[in-house]
């Protein structure tokens, strides 16, 4: 370790190529996270292991993403950057220190939603994730009280100074991602924060910039090609159908928040999600319910 700041990335089974930055910043250390080491060097990157074992990828690329303060113990603060992204302006060293020095403990990129809730409704519609798979999560943060509109944060640019507070939040983070299954960070980032009380954050840019525009401080290539778009059972294809069908009047990002919220009045949510599927089989033919869907989805 030769500096107080580190800049890191995370790359696992060859998911991006391995981006440069344009400007260096001889105050900040650059390190490497990855599954093959073959050498200890690429370009200004040293290059790591990741130091956890774990035979899906993308948890395992988490766990450095998630855990500055563990994998890169020493530093004072780091900045993550998603292995896609390469940084283009000395303002992102300055900004870094500017925040270290008021103590800014959290910072990262405000997202265009500001809701948990309407962000699974999104990526549930644009087939990312399973609806099975996040109905035991959104019970979860309901129970906890969890609220709406609590802010979301991308997570493809982090700031954080190595603070105990910090730890806190990240070990909150972890855990839902390795004990409670959460299958997308940004689902569970805003609840750990949100439980851990004091954490003074911010934004690392304006808060109508992103790291994809308006700013000009990073330069963002696409992800490789990779199959995010999942493919559905014929019973999730219905349940999408009939979410469609009778929550269309309350806009893209309601959907499934209602659906959801139907369900969880029922003891066995699951048991209740696979009654009502069974239902819609009886009650519409495939036909009559696809050309209902696309009616509506056309009127809007």
């Amino acid at each position: 370790m030769a500096n107080k700041y580190v800049v890191y990335t995370v790359i696992t089974g060859g998911f991006d190529a391995v981006k440069q930055p344009d400007v260096i910043d001889p105050r900040f250390d650059y390190i490497l996270f990855t599954d093959s080491v073959t050498s200890t060097k690429l370009g200004v990157w040293s290059v790591r292991e990741i130091g956890y074992d774990c035979k899906n990828l993308r948890q395992k690329s988490r766990y450095p993403k998630i855990h500055p303060e563990l994998s890169l113990s020493g530093y004072e603060a780091s900045l993550y950057i998603d292995g896609n992204i390469s940084i283009t302006s000395q303002f992102v060293y300055d900004r870094c220190i500017e925040l270290a020095r008021e103590g800014v403990e959290w910072a990262g990129i405000k997202h265009r939603r500001d809701c948990v809730y309407d962000e699974m409704n999104a990526i549930i519609g644009l087939g990312w994730v399973h609806d099975y798979e996040v109905l035991d999560w959104y019970r979860f943060l309901r129970s906890e009280g969890f609220p709406d509109h609590e802010g979301l944060f991308e997570n493809n640019i982090i700031f954080r100074l190595h603070s105990q507070t910090v730890g806190k939040i990240d070990d909150i983070w972890w855990w839902t991602i390795e004990k409670r299954k959460v299958k997308r960070d940004q689902f569970s980032l805003m609840y750990a924060i949100w439980k851990t009380p004091g954490v003074k954050k911010s934004f690392f840019l304006a808060e109508n910039e992103n790291a994809w525009y308006n700013a000009g401080h990073f330069d963002c290539g696409n992800h490789q090609p990779h199959k995010r778009v999942l493919v559905k059972s014929l019973w999730e294809k219905m349940r999408d159908r009939y979410v469609r069908m009778f929550y269309w009047h309350g806009g893209w990002e309601v959907f499934y928040t209602h659906w959801f919220d139907k369900l969880l009045k029922y003891p066995f949510p699951h048991l209740a999600m696979h009654l009502w599927t069974a239902w819609i089989a009886v009650r519409y033919d495939h036909k009559t319910l696809f050309n209902r869907s696309k009616s509506r989805l056309a009127r809007s």
